[in-house]
């Protein structure tokens, strides 16, 4: 089974990074040039049938080919990222692929959710039937089993499968606005490294991810004891978005006010009031004009990824050109890695030298911006094909 694009297995699987905590914007494309989907029924089903396969080279081989499905319809590289293409320009899988993808419902273990279900549920969500690609989650959630002490590792697998189909579903209806349904998504969302550090990690995306639905559809006061708990653990970015839904609603004017109202609600301890010093700061950010915000482009990148890598999209070559500093070497590690990873994750060709001489002077297991840019690129390259 082959198509005509790039075969070749998906390098990045990074399904909780923080940089995938909400839905970017969209990059335009030349008019000259569009995505396609060469999938058919046909080729879905045999996916389907490879991936449950005890053959590595037949999974290796769907693998590939959901992974380059990705590439020439211009879709992110990570579930909560920006597209490579607008929706003017976008191409919708045919019908009967979608109803093909629609129907599936898998309870088994045999494939990753990550590889099957993100695939189908995004190829759904972008041709606008969001319902049919939760039907088809929800049909493959693991069924609630009884408590068995005997099976614990069972019972972990099926906690692990639960949440990989859940974090798939929130960040979908994410970016249609859906907040009340991605927040009950969400709460079966856990940490999976199984890294003590990477999961303290992964648990602050999961809160943040949470607190700012949280504040999207419900009361300020219905949502204080939820987020007080929430917010205790990561204060900074969540709190700029209730800043943000306070103003909306008219009960505050200004950061300012909206903070002192936030403090007065939220039981926090000092020290988290505190860390909520940055969110004034994003919140400001946010808020001027886009000439202003990339002079902070760096301190945008700490304070949020995602609203960060909006602006990077939207850099041309010379724009490009004023950043690249953050990818020279100092001490063997990238001057800024946020910025630079942020960078690397538009696939810019003129990218390709400086990461690659950088990568170069940088010990093996820092070399992490090349990985992102190459994955990028792959978009950048297929949608740069005349049709």
């Amino acid at each position: 089974m082959k198509l005509s694009f790039y075969l070749c297995i998906c390098i990045l699987a990074s399904g909780s990074r923080a940089i995938a905590q909400q839905v970017g914007v969209s990059r335009p494309v030349s008019i000259e040039y569009r995505a396609e989907c060469t999938l058919t029924p046909e080729i879905v089903d045999e996916l389907i049938d490879d991936l449950r396969s005890s053959e590595e080279s037949k999974t290796e081989a769907a693998e590939a080919i959901l992974a380059e499905h990705e590439v020439e319809h211009g879709w992110s590289v990570w579930i909560g990222g920006p597209d490579f293409i607008d929706k003017a320009h976008a191409v919708s899988c045919p019908d009967e692929v979608l109803d093909r993808m629609a129907a599936l419902k898998d309870q088994g273990a045999e494939i990753r959710p990550w590889i099957l279900h993100r695939c189908f549920g995004i190829a759904l969500q972008r041709a606008g039937r969001l319902d049919k690609a939760l039907a088809m989650i929800d049909a493959s959630m693991p069924m609630a089993a009884e408590p068995d002490p005997s099976g614990v590792l069972e019972r972990m697998s099926a906690a692990l499968r639960r949440s990989e189909l859940s974090e798939i579903a929130a960040f979908l209806c994410a970016r249609e606005s859906k907040a009340e349904r991605a927040f009950e998504y969400a709460k079966h969302w856990i940490p999976a490294s199984g890294c003590g550090i990477c999961n303290d990690s992964e648990r602050e995306t999961i809160v943040a991810f949470q607190v700012r639905m949280l504040v999207q559809f419900t009361n300020t006061d219905e949502a204080a004891d939820q987020a007080n708990q929430l917010l205790m653990r990561n204060p900074g970015l969540p709190v700029a978005g209730w800043v943000d839904h306070e103003i909306g609603a008219g009960r505050c004017t200004d950061s300012v006010s909206t903070l002192a109202r936030i403090r007065s609600i939220v039981h926090a301890d000092a020290k988290t009031l505190e860390l909520c010093a940055p969110a004034k700061r994003l919140w400001d950010l946010r808020h001027e004009s886009r000439a202003i915000q990339l002079e902070h482009l760096r301190e945008l990148a700490m304070l949020d990824e995602d609203f960060a890598l909006s602006l990077v999209f939207g850099l041309d070559n010379h724009g490009v050109d004023g950043h690249l500093d953050a990818i020279d070497v100092v001490e063997g590690h990238l001057r800024d890695s946020k910025l630079a990873c942020l960078m690397a994750a538009t696939g810019n060709p003129i990218l390709q030298l400086p990461i690659g001489r950088a990568e170069r002077q940088m010990q093996e297991q820092y070399r992490y911006a090349g990985s992102i840019w190459e994955e990028a690129n792959r978009r950048w390259r297929a949608l740069s094909q005349k049709r």
